[in-house]
């Protein structure tokens, strides 16, 4: 039980990544763009636009990225892969085949 509570606590640390993701890089993206449009001499209204439309479209972009990571993470099931049986047979064939090889090599 103590299992899935920390599982549970991971994920909600995860689902907030979008959000934190989407703001760090849209604020990137804007201060970029102010800074490329005043170092090219722009004028002041076209250099707030430009820059509100690079900010908004990073962080749609992160925000993306962001939901495909947490859900990666979330839907990782290979945790929960159920473990073939084996009758112990094939594990004495594998390390006589490895055996072999090495003497061979």
């Amino acid at each position: 039980m103590d299992d899935s509570r920390q599982q549970s606590m991971e994920l909600s640390r995860w689902k907030a990544l979008p959000s934190r993701l989407a703001a760090g890089v849209g604020l990137f993206g804007f201060s970029l763009a102010v800074l490329n449009g005043m170092l090219a001499g722009n004028e002041p209204v076209v250099i707030l636009v430009r820059a509100m439309l690079a900010m908004i479209v990073c962080w749609a972009l992160a925000w993306c990225a962001g939901t495909m990571i947490v859900l990666a993470v979330s839907h990782d099931s290979s945790g929960d892969a159920p473990e073939e049986p084996s009758n112990g047979q094939d594990d004495v064939q594998d390390l006589d085949m490895n055996t072999a090889d090495s003497i061979t090599a």
